[in-house]
């Protein structure tokens, strides 16, 4: 049964071209996860990289995640193409962009949510949205 579930994984990765399967998309989604939340727990820095695989299955984004990433002013951080310089936080964010990969190619997330914030913020956009977790 093990090796069951291990193929399956495997095989529900290699197909799934919309859930940050290749390395690019991989590397995409650590970043993304590393400049918006490496100061976050693991549950928020999960949180950041299911929202950006919910947008890329989503018609109101780009179809991948690195395109999904480096859209015009959806994240602040791809304007200035900052580096990674804490070597634990990216071995983290790395991680958890395999667990979030995973966890969307089976279907398992709750999160449904496009968009994020943190509290310390007050977008214009807030008060359109519905709020359904806070981490």
């Amino acid at each position: 049964m093990k090796y069951l579930a291990a193929a399956l994984m495997i095989l529900c990765l290699a197909t799934s071209s919309q859930a940050g399967s290749t390395k690019q998309d991989l590397r995409c989604l650590a970043l993304n996860i590393y400049h918006e939340s490496r100061g976050e727990s693991s549950k928020g820095q999960r949180a950041v990289g299911l929202v950006t695989l919910n947008r890329v299955l989503s018609q109101s984004f780009p179809n991948d995640v690195c395109s999904v990433v480096y859209q015009p002013s959806q994240f602040s951080w791809t304007k200035n193409d900052p580096i990674v310089d804490e070597p634990k936080a990216w071995l983290k964010a790395v991680k958890i962009a395999r667990e979030v990969t995973l966890i969307k190619a089976f279907g398992l997330d709750t999160l449904r949510a496009s968009d994020f914030h943190t509290v310390h913020v007050n977008p214009y956009w807030k008060d359109s949205y519905t709020l359904v977790a806070q981490i």
